[in-house]
């Protein structure tokens, strides 16, 4: 059986943020807020071929805080978000239908589309609709060394040529590791202590050979040679 391990982002805030979604969210249902100081949100959380997603975790975008509000989809991907106030976006996210949590630009899909509400003391803002666009696509790793050991400690690099402004996307990866990426082309590069930088692609790992294609919904498997001298080599 495929091991199916978490990969580790450097961004210490997502996991706060993360963790505090997942204390949080409620099932949806139940009357609109009792605060006459606080408004709600109802809505649908679909996919990318428009259907309903049930079990969807449906949050407020902005500062990081556990405290901020967050409710999960029905049977009919449905959900009630209560206790907002004022200008605010909503996010969805929902990992094992291949919509990853998108606490960084790096992870979004294409075609998504998350709105902005205006919540009303008092009111339910009604038929808000959030799409999650492309469903992701699942990276694997091999990674090991020119001696044929496998290596399970390694720092991922990512950059996405769509999105040059974002930046990098820095993670931890190990061996037999699962990820789940944007399916969109992808730069990667490799480092392990005692071990040269890998790049995607070798030295044309700047042009469109040096590219990660994966796609939407599919397993891509990434071998990853680490040498302790000369170049490496990518597949």
């Amino acid at each position: 059986m495929l091991k199916d391990q978490a990969m580790t982002s450097v961004l210490t805030s997502a996991f706060v943020c993360l963790f505090g979604f997942t204390m949080l969210a409620a099932q949806v249902g139940g009357e609109p807020p009792q605060s006459p100081k606080l408004g709600a949100a109802r809505g649908i959380v679909l996919d990318q071929a428009g259907k309903p997603v049930p079990g969807a975790t449906v949050f407020v975008a902005g500062a990081v805080t556990v405290l901020r509000p967050s409710a999960l989809t029905d049977d009919n991907g449905e959900f009630l978000l209560k206790n907002i106030s004022g200008d605010l976006g909503l996010l969805a996210f929902k990992k094992a239908d291949g919509y990853p949590f998108n606490f960084a630009a790096f992870f979004s899909n294409p075609g998504e589309q998350f709105p902005s509400i205006h919540a009303v003391p008092g009111t339910v803002t009604e038929n808000v609709v959030i799409r999650l666009g492309t469903k992701a696509a699942t990276l694997k790793f091999a990674i090991s060394n020119d001696d044929g050991q496998t290596i399970n400690n390694a720092a991922a690099t990512f950059t996405r040529p769509d999105m040059p402004d974002i930046g990098e996307y820095h993670t931890r990866i190990v061996s037999d590791g699962k990820m789940l990426v944007p399916a969109v082309p992808l730069r990667l590069k490799v480092d392990a202590d005692g071990y040269e930088s890998w790049y995607y692609g070798g030295e044309e790992w700047l042009t469109d050979k040096g590219l990660i294609v994966p796609h939407s919904g599919q397993v891509s498997t990434v071998r990853i040679q680490l040498r302790k001298s000369g170049d490496a080599h990518g597949s």
